[in-house]
């Protein structure tokens, strides 16, 4: 049997769908499925992953060697009971994300429907927003739920704190000025949404700091694209608002959708350059690869 008809086998055998195995290997099920028809290859730790997972060697991984007598070698029983519980684990974890998604939506439902009946508004649903986008995550994403979920969580309080009281992360390059010296909660405010940035952008580079792109022409070419892209927008979105704000001659009564979308553009531009950094260190990962296959 080949490798890919072993993994097959041993993950038939372990009542584990491909996209439970995708997600207690950390990858996707694509590349499951590419392992079971032969198409690739997994790398040695996914290999040696996939042994413990289904409670066999490596050769037997890899060869389709039946296990000997459990009298012969008596590492059996524990080996079959620790693939038996890592094997249990996806399962777990989705049924959790599930359970944790549902009470969620069924929270922010409850809000939105309690405020829209005592008070007579919906805005109890955008108040509800982030549970509603923390749910969906939670039912739709596999891997880096907790992650993500954070990410939606720093958006909304972000958008809140910029629309409701003008104050973005890039104020605290302002700290010195006149202006916040007069006021300094703004400035504490202002410098809670840029540490809270700071740390998303943090632990997203550490969950990401495997991922590695190929040092190649086309890659450094499209992430060149991509930062000329994100500073063009940033700059386009910076003369905008400057135009608002002259054309309004400080009566901004007519333009305020137009600054809140300048604001909503401007925050998704915020998330494409952590986007552009998480790959730029995934492209300067392999640039080391390959300096170091040269040497």
């Amino acid at each position: 049997m080949t490798l890919g008809q072993n993994i097959a086998r041993l993950r038939a055998q372990k009542n584990l769908s491909q996209g439970d195995l995708a997600d207690a290997l950390e990858v996707s099920r694509q590349s499951v499925s590419k392992w079971e028809t032969d198409a690739s290859i997994p790398e040695l730790d996914k290999l040696l992953r996939l042994a413990e997972l289904f409670g066999v060697t490596l050769d037997e991984l890899v060869k389709g060697e039946s296990a000997q007598p459990e009298a012969a070698r008596g590492e059996v029983p524990d080996k079959e009971s620790a693939g038996a519980y890592t094997a249990a684990a996806p399962a777990a974890r989705r049924e959790t994300r599930q359970i944790v998604g549902t009470i969620l939506l069924c929270f922010g439902a409850l809000i939105g429907i309690l405020i829209m009946l005592f008070a007579g508004t919906l805005a109890g649903f955008i108040l509800a927003l982030p549970l509603f986008v923390c749910g969906i995550i939670c039912l739709t994403v596999r891997q880096r739920t907790g992650l993500w979920c954070a990410w939606a969580l720093y958006v909304c309080f972000a958008l809140y704190m910029r629309f409701a009281a003008g104050v973005v992360a890039g104020n605290i390059f302002q700290t010195f000025s006149r202006l916040f010296r007069l006021n300094p909660m703004r400035l504490a405010m202002s410098w809670s949404v840029a540490l809270a940035l700071l740390a998303l952008v943090a632990c997203t580079l550490r969950s990401y700091r495997t991922l590695t792109l190929r040092w190649e022409r086309r890659s450094i070419a499209l992430l060149t694209a991509g930062w000329l892209a994100q500073l063009g927008i940033r700059q386009a979105l910076a003369l905008w608002v400057r135009y608002i704000v002259n054309a309004g001659h400080g009566d901004l009564t007519g333009y305020t959708w137009k600054l809140a979308l300048s604001g909503t553009l401007d925050s998704l531009n915020n998330l494409a350059l952590v986007v552009l950094l998480v790959l730029t260190a995934a492209l300067w990962r392999g640039w080391r690869q390959s300096r170091s296959k040269t040497k």
